[in-house]
């Protein structure tokens, strides 16, 4: 019986580890209708074949029963909502879907008491598989992919700061990364927990459709209470990024900044500055832990205002009514490149041979043309035609001198 326990979706791999589950209750649950339930959408009784068995024997087939059916309703995505899962064919579930991490896999504040350990959970749903990440408070991306913690990174790998700052970070952050354990299936462990860790911790799920985030803010107790709360405080206010130009082009402009601290609700705006008439304002959202970002699709020689808005998450209970205020954003004007003029057609060594060839081949094409037409009109007709004027020329004067030889 799993009705009513808001769950999203029952996995496969679920239905394979219980081999003599015959029935399951959903009913009453927002269940999302996607990749991840297509096991589901067949006809009712509803069958599900276990390809471990049916290598075996191909006539074992997993036969599973929902419990009121009328009840079991789909909940996302919008296309399918309040429609029945018996109802829905997998013709109409997408084959791949974005990341999902249940929204009570993370509690919106923990507490933990210096010294102690704390371990946060984060699991994610999605086809292909998601890959799950963690950016810490002091902006360090902690990833399965990344064998070294000792170094703030960004997505693309790129990292604009100077060698004098990247390296005393890359201090910094190696003096507290022994702190953090990731396991393989995306928990987070802290060991020995400091002030230094207090903050805000963001959970990614990302894959190549897309990504889902859920953040958590974690507070450290300890006896100086004042002075964890002021040191959270001047957390929440610091001054967190630079917004910088590193490159424009024709049509693009690559941007960059270095954060210092975890805000996962970052965002980049956009808009091209004409004098003349009012232009859309466009906007991205920025993960966590991306220091960079290509805006593509611009328009030649456009000035163009790029701001970077910071904040804190929304779902931050805990965070202060002052601290949800958001920070006079950075921004940068730029006009991009001009359109460089194709050069002029200038005939190479090689395409002037080549004309010279097809000009000569024309030519020896019509020569043989005018040929052809003078064999299709022999000499021999012409020399006949004549004799033949001539002879009617002969014979009128014979005529005509008989006529006036008559007498009268």
């Amino acid at each position: 019986m799993l009705n009513s326990n808001s769950l999203s979706a029952l996995h496969h791999n679920i239905m394979l580890s219980l081999p003599n589950l015959q029935e399951v209750s959903l009913h009453s649950n927002p269940l999302r209708c996607d990749c991840l339930f297509r096991w589901a959408a067949e006809e009712s009784p509803h069958l599900y074949i276990d390809k471990d068995a049916s290598q075996t024997d191909p006539q074992s087939l997993r036969i599973v029963r929902f419990i009121q059916p009328q009840a079991t309703l789909c909940s996302e995505p919008p296309e399918l909502r309040s429609r029945k899962v018996r109802e829905v064919s997998t013709l109409e579930m997408s084959a791949s879907c974005l990341p999902m991490i249940p929204s009570n896999s993370l509690p919106s504040y923990v507490g933990v008491r210096e010294s102690g350990k704390l371990v946060l959970h984060c699991r994610a749903l999605g086809d292909p598989q998601p890959e799950i990440y963690w950016v810490t408070p002091s902006g360090m991306k902690l990833g399965p992919s990344k064998p070294s913690l000792c170094r703030n990174f960004t997505k693309s790998n790129h990292n604009f700061t100077s060698s004098k700052h990247l390296n005393s970070q890359n201090r910094s952050s190696c003096s507290r990364n022994k702190h953090f354990k990731l396991l393989p299936e995306g928990t987070l462990e802290i060991s020995k927990v400091t002030s230094h860790e207090a903050g805000l911790y963001t959970c990614i799920a990302e894959n190549v459709l897309g990504a889902d985030t859920k953040s958590v803010t974690v507070g450290v107790h300890a006896r100086e209470s004042r002075r964890k709360k002021a040191n959270l405080k001047a957390f929440l206010h610091a001054q967190v990024a630079r917004l910088d130009l590193r490159e424009v082009g024709e049509r693009f402009a690559i941007l960059s900044w270095q954060n210092v601290r975890n805000l996962p609700s970052t965002r980049l705006t956009w808009q091209a500055i004409y004098a003349t008439m009012h232009t859309p304002t466009y906007t991205t959202r920025i993960l966590a832990g991306t220091q960079s970002f290509n805006l593509t699709h611009l328009q030649p020689e456009t000035f163009y205002r790029v701001c970077l808005h910071l904040g804190v998450a929304e779902d931050a209970k805990r965070v202060s009514k002052r601290a949800r205020y958001v920070r006079k954003p950075q921004c940068v004007t730029f006009r991009t490149k001009e359109v460089e003029e194709a050069d002029s057609l200038e005939l190479k060594p090689e395409l002037t041979s080549t004309a010279v060839t097809l000009l000569l081949l024309a030519l020896i094409l019509l020569a043989l043309a005018g040929q052809s037409f003078e064999t299709e009109s022999p000499k021999g007709d012409h020399v006949m035609l004549l004799q033949e004027v001539k002879g009617h020329v002969i014979q009128v004067k014979e005529d005509k001198e008989e006529e006036e030889k008559v007498p009268l």
